[in-house]
């Protein structure tokens, strides 16, 4: 079977992440913005991961999930998800804006967590992250045991 791996990645922890798998069950890895260069035909496995920004999967990914729905529908597909917060919360977010169709019960979501690289935020952002710590404390780090879990069940 020929897998590939396509994610989007604002930070970089999400590309990291589908290089892992990439890497750990030889499928090709390819950021969102390039798949238009992929003949998608020619994979049986498709893993699909993205970050969750303010709550919404980019609209990148949307647009490559919505577009190829027929395709992904022939498809062993899989996700996963990137983000900090709490991993039930965020796997139920996730989960309510995949198309239905994609929601088999051999498809398995994943949570691996999530990074707050303040280095790449912009001011803005790094300003509304540090005021939301004043309340709360965000639960980060990559997960590389759920990493680890997610290869095995797709393998």
């Amino acid at each position: 079977m020929k897998s590939i791996v396509i994610y989007v990645s604002k930070r970089g922890t999400t590309k990291e992440s589908a290089e892992k798998i990439g890497n750990a069950i030889k499928a090709d890895v390819i950021d969102v913005n390039e798949v238009k260069r992929v003949n998608l035909r020619e994979y049986d496995k498709v893993i699909i991961g993205s970050y969750l920004y303010a709550g919404m999967i980019p609209g990148k990914m949307k647009k490559f999930i919505s577009k190829n729905i027929e395709l992904l529908k022939s498809k062993s597909v899989n996700f996963f998800v990137m983000g900090v917060g709490k991993p039930n919360e965020m796997l139920e977010i996730f989960k309510k804006q995949l198309p239905k169709e994609l929601l088999d019960s051999d498809t398995m979501i994943s949570h691996f967590g999530g990074e707050l690289r303040m280095e790449k935020m912009n001011f803005l952002e790094r300003f509304i992250i540090k005021k939301i710590q004043e309340k709360e404390q965000f639960n980060c780090g990559i997960n590389e045991d759920a990493i680890k879990e997610f290869i095995n069940g797709v393998i």
